[in-house]
Protein backbone atom coordinates (compact mmCIF):
# COMPACT_ATOMS: atom_id res chain seq x y z
CA UNK A 1 0.00 0.00 0.00
CA UNK A 2 1.39 3.49 -0.92
CA UNK A 3 1.76 6.04 1.83
CA UNK A 4 -0.99 8.72 1.90
CA UNK A 5 -0.57 11.60 -0.53
CA UNK A 6 2.71 10.18 -1.86
CA UNK A 7 2.86 10.63 -5.65
CA UNK A 8 3.29 7.31 -7.33
CA UNK A 9 2.94 5.92 -10.80
CA UNK A 10 1.17 2.57 -11.18
CA UNK A 11 0.26 0.27 -14.03
CA UNK A 12 -3.19 0.59 -15.52
CA UNK A 13 -5.84 -1.18 -13.45
CA UNK A 14 -8.26 -3.48 -15.26
CA UNK A 15 -11.04 -2.37 -12.92
CA UNK A 16 -10.76 1.32 -13.91
CA UNK A 17 -13.04 3.00 -16.42
CA UNK A 18 -12.38 6.03 -18.59
CA UNK A 19 -14.86 8.14 -16.61
CA UNK A 20 -12.36 9.65 -14.17
CA UNK A 21 -9.85 10.56 -16.87
CA UNK A 22 -12.59 12.11 -18.98
CA UNK A 23 -13.78 14.23 -16.05
CA UNK A 24 -10.25 15.42 -15.38
CA UNK A 25 -9.83 16.38 -19.02
CA UNK A 26 -13.04 18.47 -18.98
CA UNK A 27 -12.15 20.18 -15.72
CA UNK A 28 -8.59 20.88 -16.84
CA UNK A 29 -9.86 22.42 -20.06
CA UNK A 30 -12.42 24.69 -18.39
CA UNK A 31 -10.28 25.58 -15.36
CA UNK A 32 -7.69 27.10 -17.71
CA UNK A 33 -10.27 29.59 -19.04
CA UNK A 34 -11.12 32.90 -17.39
CA UNK A 35 -13.93 33.54 -14.94
CA UNK A 36 -16.29 34.81 -17.62
CA UNK A 37 -15.86 31.63 -19.62
CA UNK A 38 -16.42 29.53 -16.51
CA UNK A 39 -19.63 31.40 -15.75
CA UNK A 40 -20.83 30.74 -19.28
CA UNK A 41 -20.24 27.05 -18.69
CA UNK A 42 -21.67 26.96 -15.19
CA UNK A 43 -24.42 24.57 -16.21
CA UNK A 44 -21.84 22.10 -17.56
CA UNK A 45 -19.83 22.36 -14.33
CA UNK A 46 -22.85 21.82 -12.13
CA UNK A 47 -23.97 18.79 -14.13
CA UNK A 48 -20.48 17.28 -14.09
CA UNK A 49 -19.97 17.86 -10.38
CA UNK A 50 -23.45 16.63 -9.46
CA UNK A 51 -23.20 13.38 -11.40
CA UNK A 52 -19.53 12.59 -10.79
CA UNK A 53 -19.42 9.14 -9.09
CA UNK A 54 -16.77 10.15 -6.54
CA UNK A 55 -15.34 13.08 -4.70
CA UNK A 56 -14.10 15.95 -6.84
CA UNK A 57 -12.36 19.26 -6.08
CA UNK A 58 -10.26 21.85 -7.92
CA UNK A 59 -7.74 24.44 -6.74
CA UNK A 60 -6.56 27.64 -8.44
CA UNK A 61 -2.98 28.79 -8.89
CA UNK A 62 -2.98 30.08 -5.30
CA UNK A 63 -4.06 26.63 -4.05
CA UNK A 64 -7.48 27.92 -2.99
CA UNK A 65 -10.33 25.43 -3.47
CA UNK A 66 -12.67 26.55 -6.25
CA UNK A 67 -14.81 23.44 -6.70
CA UNK A 68 -15.98 20.80 -4.21
CA UNK A 69 -18.92 18.42 -4.53
CA UNK A 70 -20.95 16.92 -1.71
CA UNK A 71 -19.68 13.42 -2.45
CA UNK A 72 -16.17 14.57 -1.51
CA UNK A 73 -17.34 15.77 1.90
CA UNK A 74 -19.15 12.49 2.54
CA UNK A 75 -16.36 10.30 1.21
CA UNK A 76 -13.62 11.96 3.29
CA UNK A 77 -15.89 12.64 6.27
CA UNK A 78 -15.22 16.39 6.25
CA UNK A 79 -17.14 18.27 9.01
CA UNK A 80 -19.45 21.17 8.10
CA UNK A 81 -17.31 23.50 10.20
CA UNK A 82 -14.45 23.06 7.74
CA UNK A 83 -16.55 24.86 5.12
CA UNK A 84 -18.23 27.42 7.39
CA UNK A 85 -16.13 30.34 6.06
CA UNK A 86 -16.28 29.15 2.45
CA UNK A 87 -14.10 26.68 0.60
CA UNK A 88 -10.76 26.04 2.38
CA UNK A 89 -7.35 26.27 0.78
CA UNK A 90 -4.99 23.31 0.38
CA UNK A 91 -2.96 24.13 3.49
CA UNK A 92 -6.09 24.16 5.66
CA UNK A 93 -7.10 20.75 4.31
CA UNK A 94 -3.64 19.29 4.97
CA UNK A 95 -3.62 20.69 8.48
CA UNK A 96 -7.10 19.29 9.20
CA UNK A 97 -6.14 15.81 7.96
CA UNK A 98 -2.88 15.83 9.91
CA UNK A 99 -4.64 16.91 13.07
CA UNK A 100 -6.95 13.92 13.05
CA UNK A 101 -4.14 11.49 12.32
CA UNK A 102 -4.75 10.65 8.69
CA UNK A 103 -1.05 10.96 7.91
CA UNK A 104 0.00 8.84 10.84
CA UNK A 105 1.94 9.79 13.97
CA UNK A 106 4.35 12.75 14.02
CA UNK A 107 4.42 16.53 14.08
CA UNK A 108 1.43 18.12 12.35
CA UNK A 109 3.45 20.95 10.87
CA UNK A 110 5.99 18.54 9.47
CA UNK A 111 3.22 16.59 7.70
CA UNK A 112 1.68 19.81 6.27
CA UNK A 113 4.94 21.19 4.91
CA UNK A 114 5.89 17.81 3.41
CA UNK A 115 2.68 17.65 1.39
CA UNK A 116 2.86 21.29 0.33
CA UNK A 117 6.27 20.64 -1.15
CA UNK A 118 4.83 17.70 -3.15
CA UNK A 119 2.01 19.90 -4.50
CA UNK A 120 4.51 22.56 -5.59
CA UNK A 121 6.23 19.98 -7.81
CA UNK A 122 3.16 20.21 -10.09
CA UNK A 123 3.36 16.54 -11.11
CA UNK A 124 0.40 14.28 -11.98
CA UNK A 125 -0.07 11.78 -9.23
CA UNK A 126 -2.13 8.74 -8.44
CA UNK A 127 -2.15 6.68 -5.27
CA UNK A 128 -4.40 4.77 -2.92
CA UNK A 129 -4.90 5.65 0.72
CA UNK A 130 -6.58 3.60 3.43
CA UNK A 131 -8.76 5.66 5.76
CA UNK A 132 -8.88 4.95 9.51
CA UNK A 133 -12.24 3.22 9.02
CA UNK A 134 -10.68 0.74 6.56
CA UNK A 135 -12.00 2.21 3.33
CA UNK A 136 -9.58 2.47 0.43
CA UNK A 137 -9.63 5.75 -1.54
CA UNK A 138 -7.98 6.16 -4.90
CA UNK A 139 -6.67 9.70 -5.35
CA UNK A 140 -5.77 11.19 -8.74
CA UNK A 141 -4.38 14.64 -9.22
CA UNK A 142 -3.57 16.56 -12.38
CA UNK A 143 -1.93 20.03 -12.62
CA UNK A 144 -3.73 22.70 -14.69
CA UNK A 145 -2.11 24.78 -17.40
CA UNK A 146 -3.05 28.06 -15.72
CA UNK A 147 -1.91 26.94 -12.30
CA UNK A 148 -3.64 24.91 -9.62
CA UNK A 149 -4.84 21.35 -10.05
CA UNK A 150 -7.85 19.03 -10.13
CA UNK A 151 -8.20 16.05 -7.78
CA UNK A 152 -10.67 13.13 -7.75
CA UNK A 153 -11.37 10.66 -4.95
CA UNK A 154 -12.90 7.26 -5.67
CA UNK A 155 -13.93 4.65 -3.10
CA UNK A 156 -12.31 1.50 -4.51
CA UNK A 157 -12.68 -0.60 -1.38
CA UNK A 158 -14.98 -3.12 -3.02
CA UNK A 159 -12.88 -3.35 -6.16
CA UNK A 160 -9.66 -3.76 -4.19
CA UNK A 161 -11.22 -6.38 -1.93
CA UNK A 162 -12.42 -8.17 -5.02
CA UNK A 163 -8.94 -7.90 -6.51
CA UNK A 164 -7.39 -9.24 -3.30
CA UNK A 165 -9.75 -12.19 -3.33
CA UNK A 166 -8.96 -12.80 -6.97
CA UNK A 167 -5.23 -12.64 -6.26
CA UNK A 168 -5.67 -15.04 -3.33
CA UNK A 169 -7.64 -17.39 -5.57
CA UNK A 170 -5.01 -17.20 -8.27
CA UNK A 171 -2.20 -17.82 -5.77
CA UNK A 172 -3.99 -20.82 -4.26
CA UNK A 173 -4.91 -22.35 -7.64
CA UNK A 174 -3.39 -25.88 -7.82
CA UNK A 175 -1.67 -25.12 -11.10
CA UNK A 176 -0.64 -22.23 -13.28
CA UNK A 177 -3.23 -19.54 -13.96
CA UNK A 178 -3.24 -16.13 -15.59
CA UNK A 179 -5.86 -13.57 -16.60
CA UNK A 180 -5.91 -11.45 -19.77
CA UNK A 181 -8.06 -8.34 -20.22
CA UNK A 182 -10.19 -7.60 -23.28
CA UNK A 183 -7.15 -6.00 -24.93
CA UNK A 184 -5.25 -9.31 -24.66
CA UNK A 185 -2.94 -7.93 -21.99
CA UNK A 186 -1.96 -10.23 -19.14
CA UNK A 187 -3.06 -8.56 -15.91
CA UNK A 188 -2.65 -11.34 -13.38
CA UNK A 189 -0.43 -14.38 -13.08
CA UNK A 190 0.65 -16.73 -10.30
CA UNK A 191 4.13 -18.06 -9.70
CA UNK A 192 3.15 -21.61 -10.64
CA UNK A 193 2.33 -20.51 -14.17
CA UNK A 194 5.75 -18.91 -14.51
CA UNK A 195 7.38 -22.14 -13.36
CA UNK A 196 5.34 -24.25 -15.78
CA UNK A 197 5.84 -21.90 -18.74
CA UNK A 198 8.70 -22.68 -21.12
CA UNK A 199 11.62 -20.26 -20.73
CA UNK A 200 9.95 -18.03 -18.06
CA UNK A 201 13.06 -15.83 -17.80
CA UNK A 202 12.53 -14.60 -21.34
CA UNK A 203 8.73 -14.57 -21.28
CA UNK A 204 8.39 -12.45 -18.13
CA UNK A 205 11.60 -10.41 -18.37
CA UNK A 206 9.76 -7.21 -19.28
CA UNK A 207 6.81 -7.76 -16.95
CA UNK A 208 3.55 -9.48 -17.82
CA UNK A 209 3.42 -10.20 -21.57
CA UNK A 210 0.52 -9.62 -23.91
CA UNK A 211 -1.32 -12.58 -25.38
CA UNK A 212 0.47 -12.58 -28.73
CA UNK A 213 3.98 -12.62 -27.22
CA UNK A 214 2.87 -15.17 -24.67
CA UNK A 215 1.50 -17.55 -27.31
CA UNK A 216 4.44 -17.05 -29.66
CA UNK A 217 6.98 -17.83 -26.93
CA UNK A 218 5.02 -20.91 -25.86
CA UNK A 219 4.65 -22.06 -29.47
CA UNK A 220 8.39 -21.72 -30.08
CA UNK A 221 8.86 -24.36 -27.37
CA UNK A 222 6.35 -26.76 -28.92
CA UNK A 223 3.34 -25.97 -26.72
CA UNK A 224 0.86 -26.04 -29.60
CA UNK A 225 2.40 -28.55 -31.96
CA UNK A 226 4.71 -28.12 -34.89
CA UNK A 227 4.60 -25.06 -37.11
CA UNK A 228 5.64 -21.44 -37.38
CA UNK A 229 5.19 -19.77 -33.94
CA UNK A 230 4.01 -16.51 -35.52
CA UNK A 231 1.34 -18.28 -37.57
CA UNK A 232 0.31 -20.39 -34.60
CA UNK A 233 -0.10 -17.22 -32.52
CA UNK A 234 -2.18 -15.58 -35.27
CA UNK A 235 -4.47 -18.61 -35.63
CA UNK A 236 -4.88 -18.97 -31.89
CA UNK A 237 -5.67 -15.28 -31.41
CA UNK A 238 -8.30 -15.52 -34.15
CA UNK A 239 -9.96 -18.44 -32.39
CA UNK A 240 -9.94 -16.57 -29.08
CA UNK A 241 -11.49 -13.48 -30.69
CA UNK A 242 -14.24 -15.79 -31.93
CA UNK A 243 -14.88 -16.84 -28.33
CA UNK A 244 -13.65 -20.42 -28.69
CA UNK A 245 -12.48 -22.55 -25.78
CA UNK A 246 -9.02 -23.95 -26.50
CA UNK A 247 -7.29 -26.90 -24.88
CA UNK A 248 -3.92 -28.47 -25.71
CA UNK A 249 -1.48 -30.93 -24.20
CA UNK A 250 2.23 -31.03 -24.84
CA UNK A 251 5.39 -32.61 -23.51
CA UNK A 252 8.13 -30.27 -22.33
CA UNK A 253 11.78 -30.98 -22.96
CA UNK A 254 12.20 -32.03 -19.33
CA UNK A 255 9.59 -34.75 -19.75
CA UNK A 256 6.67 -33.01 -18.02
CA UNK A 257 3.24 -33.09 -19.66
CA UNK A 258 1.32 -29.80 -19.48
CA UNK A 259 -2.36 -29.25 -20.27
CA UNK A 260 -3.20 -25.70 -21.36
CA UNK A 261 -6.83 -24.52 -21.28
CA UNK A 262 -7.88 -21.04 -22.41
CA UNK A 263 -11.41 -19.94 -21.57
CA UNK A 264 -13.00 -16.73 -22.95
CA UNK A 265 -14.80 -14.63 -20.31
CA UNK A 266 -18.31 -13.26 -20.77
CA UNK A 267 -17.32 -9.59 -20.60
CA UNK A 268 -14.12 -9.95 -22.61
CA UNK A 269 -10.72 -11.20 -21.62
CA UNK A 270 -9.55 -14.73 -20.97
CA UNK A 271 -8.48 -17.07 -18.23
CA UNK A 272 -5.77 -19.57 -18.99
CA UNK A 273 -4.76 -22.49 -16.79
CA UNK A 274 -1.76 -24.77 -17.03
CA UNK A 275 -1.88 -28.08 -15.19
CA UNK A 276 1.02 -30.49 -14.78
CA UNK A 277 -0.59 -33.77 -15.87
CA UNK A 278 2.62 -35.79 -15.93
CA UNK A 279 1.35 -38.36 -13.42
CA UNK A 280 -2.06 -38.62 -15.07
CA UNK A 281 -0.50 -38.80 -18.53
CA UNK A 282 1.96 -41.46 -17.39
CA UNK A 283 -0.92 -43.51 -15.98
CA UNK A 284 -2.82 -42.98 -19.23
CA UNK A 285 0.13 -44.16 -21.29
CA UNK A 286 0.49 -47.18 -19.02
CA UNK A 287 -3.21 -47.91 -19.38
CA UNK A 288 -2.99 -47.55 -23.16
CA UNK A 289 -0.01 -49.90 -23.20
CA UNK A 290 -1.89 -52.36 -20.99
CA UNK A 291 -4.93 -52.19 -23.27
CA UNK A 292 -2.95 -52.73 -26.44
CA UNK A 293 -0.88 -55.55 -24.93
CA UNK A 294 -3.80 -57.25 -23.22
CA UNK A 295 -3.80 -60.90 -24.35
CA UNK A 296 -7.32 -60.72 -25.68
CA UNK A 297 -10.06 -58.32 -26.68
CA UNK A 298 -11.05 -55.49 -24.38
CA UNK A 299 -13.90 -52.99 -24.55
CA UNK A 300 -15.40 -50.42 -22.19
CA UNK A 301 -18.85 -48.84 -22.32
CA UNK A 302 -20.05 -45.79 -20.36
CA UNK A 303 -23.25 -45.46 -18.33
CA UNK A 304 -25.16 -44.81 -21.56
CA UNK A 305 -23.70 -48.05 -23.00
CA UNK A 306 -21.66 -46.05 -25.51
CA UNK A 307 -18.37 -47.60 -26.62
CA UNK A 308 -15.58 -45.43 -25.21
CA UNK A 309 -12.59 -47.75 -25.39
CA UNK A 310 -11.44 -50.86 -27.23
CA UNK A 311 -8.24 -52.47 -28.45
CA UNK A 312 -7.30 -54.04 -31.77
CA UNK A 313 -7.79 -57.56 -30.40
CA UNK A 314 -11.45 -56.74 -29.72
CA UNK A 315 -11.91 -55.85 -33.37
CA UNK A 316 -10.00 -58.87 -34.65
CA UNK A 317 -11.50 -61.53 -32.37
CA UNK A 318 -15.07 -60.50 -33.14
CA UNK A 319 -14.33 -59.58 -36.76
CA UNK A 320 -15.86 -56.08 -36.58
CA UNK A 321 -15.58 -53.94 -39.74
CA UNK A 322 -13.77 -50.58 -39.48
CA UNK A 323 -16.85 -48.53 -40.35
CA UNK A 324 -18.64 -49.67 -37.20
CA UNK A 325 -15.90 -49.05 -34.63
CA UNK A 326 -14.84 -45.74 -36.23
CA UNK A 327 -18.24 -44.22 -35.43
CA UNK A 328 -18.14 -41.87 -32.44
CA UNK A 329 -21.63 -42.80 -31.26
CA UNK A 330 -21.55 -46.60 -31.55
CA UNK A 331 -23.35 -48.28 -28.65
CA UNK A 332 -23.44 -51.75 -27.15
CA UNK A 333 -26.91 -52.19 -28.63
CA UNK A 334 -25.57 -51.35 -32.12
CA UNK A 335 -22.95 -54.10 -31.81
CA UNK A 336 -25.54 -56.59 -30.56
CA UNK A 337 -27.83 -55.86 -33.51
CA UNK A 338 -24.92 -56.24 -35.92
CA UNK A 339 -23.94 -59.59 -34.38
CA UNK A 340 -27.50 -60.90 -34.26
CA UNK A 341 -28.09 -60.03 -37.91
CA UNK A 342 -24.95 -61.87 -39.04
CA UNK A 343 -25.86 -65.00 -37.05
CA UNK A 344 -23.39 -64.72 -34.16
CA UNK A 345 -26.08 -65.66 -31.65
CA UNK A 346 -27.70 -68.46 -33.65
CA UNK A 347 -31.29 -68.62 -34.85
CA UNK A 348 -34.05 -66.40 -33.50
CA UNK A 349 -35.60 -62.97 -33.81
CA UNK A 350 -32.99 -60.22 -33.78
CA UNK A 351 -34.93 -58.19 -31.22
CA UNK A 352 -35.24 -61.14 -28.82
CA UNK A 353 -31.57 -62.04 -29.15
CA UNK A 354 -30.53 -58.42 -28.49
CA UNK A 355 -32.95 -57.93 -25.56
CA UNK A 356 -31.70 -61.06 -23.81
CA UNK A 357 -28.12 -59.80 -23.87
CA UNK A 358 -29.06 -56.25 -22.89
CA UNK A 359 -30.78 -57.61 -19.78
CA UNK A 360 -27.54 -59.30 -18.77
CA UNK A 361 -25.61 -56.02 -18.92
CA UNK A 362 -28.32 -53.84 -17.39
CA UNK A 363 -28.48 -56.21 -14.44
CA UNK A 364 -25.25 -54.51 -13.32
CA UNK A 365 -23.77 -57.83 -12.17
CA UNK A 366 -20.43 -59.44 -13.07
CA UNK A 367 -20.95 -62.15 -15.65
CA UNK A 368 -19.01 -64.80 -17.51
CA UNK A 369 -19.99 -67.06 -20.36
CA UNK A 370 -18.54 -68.89 -23.35
CA UNK A 371 -19.63 -68.44 -26.93
CA UNK A 372 -18.71 -70.32 -30.11
CA UNK A 373 -18.54 -68.00 -33.11
CA UNK A 374 -19.79 -69.21 -36.51
CA UNK A 375 -16.16 -69.64 -37.65
CA UNK A 376 -15.56 -72.08 -34.79
CA UNK A 377 -13.65 -69.69 -32.55
CA UNK A 378 -14.50 -70.22 -28.89
CA UNK A 379 -14.56 -67.05 -26.77
CA UNK A 380 -14.69 -66.61 -23.03
CA UNK A 381 -16.47 -63.32 -22.29
CA UNK A 382 -16.30 -61.63 -18.89
CA UNK A 383 -18.18 -58.46 -17.95
CA UNK A 384 -17.51 -56.28 -14.92
CA UNK A 385 -19.79 -53.33 -14.00
CA UNK A 386 -18.07 -49.99 -13.32
CA UNK A 387 -18.75 -47.83 -10.28
CA UNK A 388 -19.99 -44.85 -12.28
CA UNK A 389 -22.11 -46.97 -14.64
CA UNK A 390 -21.21 -48.84 -17.78
CA UNK A 391 -19.04 -51.95 -17.83
CA UNK A 392 -15.73 -53.42 -18.91
CA UNK A 393 -15.61 -56.61 -20.97
CA UNK A 394 -12.75 -58.92 -21.88
CA UNK A 395 -12.72 -61.47 -24.69
CA UNK A 396 -10.33 -64.43 -24.60
CA UNK A 397 -9.83 -66.93 -27.40
CA UNK A 398 -10.19 -70.29 -25.63
CA UNK A 399 -10.45 -72.41 -28.78
CA UNK A 400 -7.16 -74.21 -28.17
CA UNK A 401 -7.84 -74.55 -24.47
CA UNK A 402 -11.22 -76.16 -25.09
CA UNK A 403 -9.66 -78.44 -27.65
CA UNK A 404 -7.00 -79.49 -25.16
CA UNK A 405 -9.68 -80.07 -22.56
CA UNK A 406 -11.68 -82.09 -25.03
CA UNK A 407 -8.60 -84.11 -25.93
CA UNK A 408 -7.80 -84.67 -22.27
CA UNK A 409 -11.39 -85.63 -21.57
CA UNK A 410 -11.35 -88.03 -24.46
CA UNK A 411 -8.13 -89.59 -23.28
CA UNK A 412 -9.57 -90.00 -19.80
CA UNK A 413 -12.94 -91.31 -20.90
CA UNK A 414 -12.42 -92.97 -24.28
CA UNK A 415 -10.45 -95.89 -25.58
CA UNK A 416 -7.62 -94.68 -27.79
CA UNK A 417 -7.77 -97.99 -29.68
CA UNK A 418 -11.49 -98.23 -30.45
CA UNK A 419 -12.62 -94.62 -30.04
CA UNK A 420 -15.43 -95.84 -27.79
CA UNK A 421 -16.15 -94.78 -24.18
CA UNK A 422 -14.04 -96.66 -21.65
CA UNK A 423 -15.16 -98.40 -18.46
CA UNK A 424 -15.05 -95.11 -16.45
CA UNK A 425 -17.39 -93.21 -18.80
CA UNK A 426 -19.55 -96.32 -19.16
CA UNK A 427 -20.05 -96.35 -15.38
CA UNK A 428 -21.05 -92.65 -15.33
CA UNK A 429 -23.56 -93.07 -18.12
CA UNK A 430 -24.96 -96.22 -16.57
CA UNK A 431 -25.70 -94.29 -13.36
CA UNK A 432 -27.59 -91.65 -15.38
CA UNK A 433 -29.58 -94.26 -17.31
CA UNK A 434 -30.48 -96.20 -14.14
CA UNK A 435 -31.69 -92.98 -12.50
CA UNK A 436 -34.08 -92.58 -15.40
CA UNK A 437 -35.14 -96.23 -15.05
CA UNK A 438 -36.10 -95.55 -11.44
CA UNK A 439 -38.60 -93.01 -12.79
CA UNK A 440 -40.13 -95.63 -15.13
CA UNK A 441 -37.98 -95.52 -18.26
CA UNK A 442 -37.04 -98.94 -19.73
CA UNK A 443 -33.46 -99.81 -20.66
CA UNK A 444 -31.11 -102.72 -21.27
CA UNK A 445 -27.44 -103.39 -20.54
CA UNK A 446 -25.59 -105.70 -22.93
CA UNK A 447 -22.17 -107.30 -22.28
CA UNK A 448 -20.39 -108.69 -25.38
CA UNK A 449 -17.53 -111.20 -25.27
CA UNK A 450 -15.58 -111.95 -28.48
CA UNK A 451 -15.11 -115.70 -29.07
CA UNK A 452 -11.47 -116.92 -29.08
CA UNK A 453 -10.05 -113.39 -29.52
CA UNK A 454 -7.09 -114.39 -27.34
CA UNK A 455 -6.18 -117.11 -29.87
CA UNK A 456 -5.96 -114.49 -32.64
CA UNK A 457 -3.64 -112.35 -30.54
CA UNK A 458 -1.44 -115.35 -29.83
CA UNK A 459 -1.28 -116.79 -33.35
CA UNK A 460 -1.45 -113.64 -35.50
CA UNK A 461 0.11 -111.10 -33.15
CA UNK A 462 -1.05 -108.01 -31.28
CA UNK A 463 -1.19 -105.85 -34.40
CA UNK A 464 -3.82 -108.11 -35.88
CA UNK A 465 -5.77 -108.05 -32.63
CA UNK A 466 -5.57 -104.25 -32.41
CA UNK A 467 -6.75 -103.96 -36.01
CA UNK A 468 -9.76 -106.14 -35.24
CA UNK A 469 -10.67 -104.03 -32.18
CA UNK A 470 -10.27 -100.77 -34.16
CA UNK A 471 -12.49 -102.14 -36.93
CA UNK A 472 -15.18 -103.21 -34.49
CA UNK A 473 -15.04 -99.82 -32.75
CA UNK A 474 -15.57 -98.08 -36.10
CA UNK A 475 -18.49 -100.40 -36.99
CA UNK A 476 -20.18 -99.88 -33.61
CA UNK A 477 -19.92 -96.09 -33.92
CA UNK A 478 -21.59 -96.30 -37.33
CA UNK A 479 -24.55 -98.44 -36.25
CA UNK A 480 -25.27 -96.95 -32.78
CA UNK A 481 -28.13 -94.64 -31.99
CA UNK A 482 -27.20 -91.24 -30.57
CA UNK A 483 -29.03 -92.05 -27.36
CA UNK A 484 -27.17 -95.33 -26.73
CA UNK A 485 -23.68 -95.85 -25.32
CA UNK A 486 -21.25 -98.39 -26.82
CA UNK A 487 -18.18 -98.93 -24.63
CA UNK A 488 -14.96 -100.94 -24.78
CA UNK A 489 -14.27 -102.49 -21.36
CA UNK A 490 -10.87 -103.95 -22.23
CA UNK A 491 -9.42 -107.22 -23.52
CA UNK A 492 -12.21 -108.83 -25.61
CA UNK A 493 -15.25 -107.23 -23.89
CA UNK A 494 -17.66 -104.57 -25.10
CA UNK A 495 -20.78 -103.19 -23.42
CA UNK A 496 -23.90 -101.33 -24.55
CA UNK A 497 -26.39 -99.16 -22.63
CA UNK A 498 -29.60 -99.19 -24.61
CA UNK A 499 -32.21 -96.62 -23.48
CA UNK A 500 -35.73 -95.74 -24.57
CA UNK A 501 -36.92 -99.29 -25.28
CA UNK A 502 -40.52 -100.29 -24.80
CA UNK A 503 -40.04 -104.04 -24.25
CA UNK A 504 -37.54 -106.87 -24.29
CA UNK A 505 -37.97 -107.14 -28.06
CA UNK A 506 -35.95 -103.92 -28.49
CA UNK A 507 -32.96 -105.54 -26.76
CA UNK A 508 -33.39 -108.75 -28.77
CA UNK A 509 -33.27 -106.81 -32.06
CA UNK A 510 -30.15 -104.92 -30.96
CA UNK A 511 -28.40 -108.17 -29.92
CA UNK A 512 -29.00 -109.73 -33.34
CA UNK A 513 -27.67 -106.55 -35.08
CA UNK A 514 -24.52 -106.64 -32.96
CA UNK A 515 -23.83 -110.28 -33.77
CA UNK A 516 -24.25 -109.62 -37.50
CA UNK A 517 -21.86 -106.66 -37.23
CA UNK A 518 -19.23 -108.74 -35.45
CA UNK A 519 -19.54 -111.67 -37.89
CA UNK A 520 -18.70 -109.53 -40.92
CA UNK A 521 -15.22 -110.66 -42.10
CA UNK A 522 -12.21 -108.48 -41.20
CA UNK A 523 -9.16 -108.49 -43.44
CA UNK A 524 -5.68 -107.78 -42.10
CA UNK A 525 -2.49 -108.45 -43.98
CA UNK A 526 -3.02 -111.55 -46.08
CA UNK A 527 -5.58 -113.10 -43.76
CA UNK A 528 -9.34 -112.80 -43.31
CA UNK A 529 -10.76 -113.15 -39.80
CA UNK A 530 -14.29 -114.28 -39.08
CA UNK A 531 -15.37 -113.61 -35.49
CA UNK A 532 -18.30 -114.56 -33.31
CA UNK A 533 -19.43 -113.49 -29.83
CA UNK A 534 -21.67 -114.18 -26.85
CA UNK A 535 -24.01 -111.58 -25.35
CA UNK A 536 -25.50 -111.28 -21.87
CA UNK A 537 -28.45 -108.92 -21.24
CA UNK A 538 -30.07 -107.46 -18.11
CA UNK A 539 -33.10 -105.15 -18.08
CA UNK A 540 -33.97 -102.19 -15.88
CA UNK A 541 -36.00 -101.61 -13.91
CA UNK A 542 -37.06 -105.31 -14.10
CA UNK A 543 -33.66 -106.70 -12.98
CA UNK A 544 -32.81 -103.76 -10.68
CA UNK A 545 -31.90 -100.06 -10.71
CA UNK A 546 -28.54 -100.10 -8.88
CA UNK A 547 -25.33 -100.20 -10.87
CA UNK A 548 -23.66 -103.03 -8.97
CA UNK A 549 -26.84 -105.05 -9.05
CA UNK A 550 -27.52 -104.66 -12.76
CA UNK A 551 -23.88 -105.34 -13.70
CA UNK A 552 -23.77 -108.48 -11.62
CA UNK A 553 -26.86 -109.78 -13.37
CA UNK A 554 -25.65 -108.94 -16.85
CA UNK A 555 -22.37 -110.73 -16.10
CA UNK A 556 -24.38 -113.77 -14.97
CA UNK A 557 -26.32 -113.71 -18.23
CA UNK A 558 -23.06 -113.46 -20.24
CA UNK A 559 -21.58 -116.36 -18.30
CA UNK A 560 -24.53 -118.60 -19.22
CA UNK A 561 -24.32 -117.46 -22.87
CA UNK A 562 -20.63 -118.44 -23.03
CA UNK A 563 -21.45 -121.87 -21.55
CA UNK A 564 -23.79 -122.48 -24.43
CA UNK A 565 -21.25 -121.30 -27.00
CA UNK A 566 -20.53 -118.60 -29.58
CA UNK A 567 -23.44 -116.73 -31.17
CA UNK A 568 -25.61 -117.03 -28.03
CA UNK A 569 -27.50 -114.19 -26.32
CA UNK A 570 -28.87 -114.80 -22.82
CA UNK A 571 -31.27 -112.61 -20.79
CA UNK A 572 -30.84 -112.72 -17.03
CA UNK A 573 -34.42 -113.67 -16.24
CA UNK A 574 -34.14 -116.74 -18.49
CA UNK A 575 -30.82 -117.96 -17.11
CA UNK A 576 -32.43 -120.48 -14.71
CA UNK A 577 -34.40 -122.10 -17.52
CA UNK A 578 -31.42 -121.92 -19.91
CA UNK A 579 -33.52 -120.28 -22.61
CA UNK A 580 -31.47 -119.06 -25.56
CA UNK A 581 -31.97 -116.71 -28.45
Amino acid sequence: MLQPDTPAKKDSDPLETGGVDQALDILASHQAENVASMAANLQLYESLIEHFPGGLCAFDENLNMTVCNERLKELLDYPTALFSDGLPNIEQLFRFKASRGEYGPGDIETHVQSRLRLVQLRQPHQYERELPDGRIIEVRGRPLDGGGFVTTYMDVTEQRNHACKLEALVDSFPGGICVFDRNFKMILCNETLKKLSPNPESMFAGGLPDMEDYIRTSASHGAFGNGDPTQIAADRLLSLRQGKFLQDQYRQSGGRYIEISTLPLKDGGFVETQIDITKERTRTLQLESLIENFPGGLSMFDDQLKLVLHNDQFKELLDYPEEILEREDVTFSDLLVFNAERGEFGHGEVKDLVDDRLKLVKGNQPHRFERIRPDGTALEIRGVPLEDGGFLSTYTDITERLQRQADALKMANYSALTGLPNRSLFQDRLEVALAQAERGAKMAVLYIDLHEFGVINTTSGQKAGDHILMTLGKRFREVKRDTDTYAYLGADEFAIIQVGIESIEGAEILARRILRTIREPIEFGNQIYELDACIGVALAPENGTFSDEIQAKVETALHHAKIVGPGMTMFFHNCANRTYL
